[in-house]
């Protein structure tokens, strides 16, 4: 059990590293979600974020508006990947085939 003044977290990293960041959730309403700010204060060049290859999109609300201020919902236990702005990407390219 979670001890009563335990802040509640969510785990990021940087994509492809190992070091990992913890930022408060917060819970409005029941629902819980961290301040894109937030992210932004530790990873300042964010560009988005992802959950196992799926980018984390910011919340909206009934009508399909982001909320502001922007933030993303909670994903409880799992550690979320954040992709820089400066991040390259790896290019795959298909091995030559000889064709003789």
């Amino acid at each position: 059990l979670a001890h009563p003044l335990m802040v509640e977290i969510q785990l990021f990293r940087l994509i492809r590293t190992t070091e990992i960041e913890k930022i408060p959730i917060h819970n409005v309403d029941g629902q819980k979600f961290v301040y894109w700010d937030d992210i932004e204060q530790i990873f300042p060049e964010v560009k988005h974020v992802e959950n196992d290859e799926v980018a984390v999109t910011l919340m909206r609300d009934s009508e399909g508006n982001r909320i502001k201020p922007h933030r993303i919902k909670h994903c409880p236990g799992v550690v979320l990947d954040v992709v820089l702005s400066t991040t390259v990407e790896p290019i795959h390219v298909d091995s030559p085939i000889a064709t003789t």
